[in-house]
């Protein structure tokens, strides 16, 4: 490429350098293109036989052992199944309403929202107030509990 006498020889040199410099970059940057689609493709071959190098090696195994590939497909596929089936969860169980499997027999005087029934690892606040000498003031009546029922309903 040619520029105006204007330029200076040196600009016309350095202009003419940096084209050729783009062309090899170009020309650099299209081989090593074309190099990387050749080694995804021996890697996908190189994957591909190992696989089936693998899958090979395992049937030697199996026979080797005296199984019946047969058998243990099935006992994978049960072995899979199965471990699926235990992490589903039950959405009828999720859609149903939490349901108190024991009666509140103590509730918080000062907190109503603190109950427990009496079973499982005592309660902080019972604690408390049992060495407050309180507990008797926790202790949920019948007639209490009756009026609970009502709420809930």
């Amino acid at each position: 490429m040619n520029f105006p006498p204007m330029f200076s020889p040196s600009i016309q040199l350095s202009a003419d350098a940096a084209l050729r410099s783009l062309a090899d970059l170009e020309a650099s940057l299209l081989r090593l293109q074309r190099q990387k689609l050749q080694l995804e493709q021996q890697e996908k071959a190189l994957m591909q036989a190992m696989g089936q190098a693998s899958q090979h090696h395992l049937n030697g195994l199996i026979a080797e052992a005296g199984l019946a590939p047969e058998v243990l497909e099935d006992l994978v596929r049960r072995t899979v199944s199965s471990s699926v089936r235990k992490t589903k969860v039950d959405a009828s169980k999720l859609a149903q309403p939490f349901v108190r499997k024991a009666a509140l027999k103590y509730r918080h005087p000062d907190e109503p929202a603190l109950v427990w029934s009496g079973r499982g690892k005592t309660p902080v606040w019972i604690k408390a107030l049992e060495t407050q000498g309180r507990l008797q003031e926790a202790l949920i009546h019948a007639q209490d509990d009756d009026e609970d029922d009502n709420l809930e309903s």
